[in-house]
This record gives structure tokens, C-alpha cells and sequence, in this order.
């Protein structure tokens, strides 16, 4: 969902005037002016009709032999592609979830085989991924991606722990190593959160709350968290609230407590 907004963002202010004051009117006239809503609801709006509809007239108006426009062809083909993968699973289920955060970029790289590169091998070999990756949501209970989530993260660890054994390594390249352990070791401990709680990636709260700590995890540790070295107020309040967030997803997550409960 993130390549989604990114994508759709960024072609906005590369779009001639009228077909810019075309989708600003379809997203205010959806969004009844409010932006925050806009913020935590923008796959609603990527799924409308209307704009999925604006988009699909727009291919056509794309000199496909301009390499600029080209590209932006494959980027609204791929949105609507990945609009009409999403639309078939239910929008709280796991199934919606892996198809928001990955589908777009097997998508990305089949539409652009396709379009731009021409390239026959390449084209296989996207089609091929894409299709592995409907097959096993098609296939697999959510388990089977978290499990996979969790092997390649402790991977990953692994290989971290191996390259800090290189006594060559400078004080810089120690401490990036050091905050990518971390950083790994909290991932890990929501993929194992999830598997021991039974607490799938979809739309539930529960699911939040795991993501939610992850993040604050990850935010918390890379904080200095002696307050006698934090000169700037602001900086001493978001240590603070940054440092509460953490403990209570925390709190919330070993005790099974739902994440709408959270600052209650």
C-alpha cells in the first residue's frame, strides 16, 4: 500500500493541470475535506471505483513512445492491477494485508517486463513470481508467511552477528551493526508474538498493537535515554512519550490486551 500512495503522489505533480484538478476534486469530493481521514483511510480511496475509473481513462491519453510517460503508464496500470488483486479478499483479512504491502511490486516488475524492458526472459520470470505469490496466498494460512517472515529475519540476524566478528571493522561500522541487531531482534520478537498469541498481519487491532510496538521498540532503542544529555525540551518530551508508547504496547501485548485499549 505504501508504493500505492507513493507512486500515485508522486505522479500528481507531473500530470497536466486539468487531469491534477481532476483527481484532487475526486479525492476532496470522497474525503468530504478531511485530511486525516485521507491519512488513515488511503487504500478506501486507491479502491474507489471512481477513481480506479479515472484511472483506467487516463491510459489512454499516455504517448507510450515517450519514455517519461511510459513510465507513468506502467505506475497507473500497476495501481489498477493491484486495486483489482486486493478487491478480491475481505479488507480486515490477512490475505488483504499481504496483498496491500507486496502485491504491487510483483505487479510493478511484471508491468514494466511488459512495457518498458520488452525483455521475454524477464517477462517469464515476472510472471512466474507473481503468479508463486497469489498461489501461496491462495494456498497458506497466515502462519506459513509469518514462519517465512521469521526465518529470514533470523537470517538475517546470523549474518549480522557474523560480520561483527571482523575485528577490522571501524567504531561506525560496529555501531550500524549493532543498531541493525536490535532493530532485527525486534522483528523478531513480533513475528514471535504473532505465532504464540495467534495474531495474523490483517486489519485487526490486535495486529496493530504488534506493529505498533515493533515500531516503538525500535524508535525507544535508538534513543539516548539518559535525560541529563537531552538539552532540548522537545526532544526530552518526545523521549518521554516515545518511552511510555513502548512500555504500554508492551504491557498491552503480554498481557493480550487489544490495542483500542491502549491509552486507556
Amino acid at each position: 500500500m505504501i508504493n500505492l500512495i507513493k507512486n500515485e503522489l508522486t505522479k500528481i505533480f507531473h500530470k497536466k493541470a486539468i487531469y491534477i484538478l481532476a483527481i484532487i476534486t475526486v479525492l476532496f469530493t470522497l474525503l468530504s475535506g478531511a485530511i486525516i481521514k485521507f491519512a488513515l483511510n488511503i487504500d478506501s480511496v486507491i479502491l474507489d471505483d471512481s477513481v480506479t475509473k479515472m484511472l483506467e481513462d487516463g491510459l489512454k491519453n499516455y504517448d507510450l513512445e515517450d519514455p517519461e510517460q511510459l513510465e507513468y503508464y506502467v505506475d497507473d496500470l500497476t495501481t489498477i492491477d493491484a486495486t483489482k488483486l486486493m478487491k478480491k479478499y475481505d479488507r480486515d483479512s490477512w490475505q488483504y494485508y499481504r496483498v496491500s504491502n507486496y502485491g504491487y511490486d510483483y505487479l510493478h516488475s511484471l508491468n514494466e517486463a511488459k512495457y518498458i524492458s520488452k525483455d521475454k526472459e524477464k517477462i517469464k520470470e515476472a510472471e512466474e513470481a507473481y503468479n508463486n505469490f497469489v498461489k501461496e496466498i491462495d494456498e497458506h494460512d497466515w502462519q506459513y508467511f509469518v514462519n517465512n517472515d521469521l526465518a529470514q529475519a533470523k537470517e538475517q540476524k546470523d549474518n549480522i552477528l557474523e560480520s561483527l566478528k571482523n575485528n577490522e571493522l571501524s567504531d561506525n561500522e560496529k555501531l550500524e551493526l549493532n543498531k541493525n541487531l536490535n532493530d532485527v531482534n525486534y522483528r523478531i520478537e513480533g513475528y514471535e508474538y504473532r505465532l504464540n498469541l495467534k495474531i495474523p498481519n490483517d486489519g485487526s487491532s490486535k495486529s496493530m498493537l504488534v506493529d505498533q510496538y515493533v515500531a516503538n521498540a525500535i524508535q525507544y532503542q535508538g534513543m539516548n535515554k539518559d535525560e541529563s544529555q537531552i538539552k532540548d525540551y522537545d526532544d526530552l518530551l518526545m523521549k518521554r512519550e516515545v518511552e511510555e508508547a513502548y512500555y504500554v504496547s508492551k504491557y498491552k501485548l503480554e498481557n493480550k490486551m487489544e490495542e483500542t485499549d491502549m491509552f486507556s
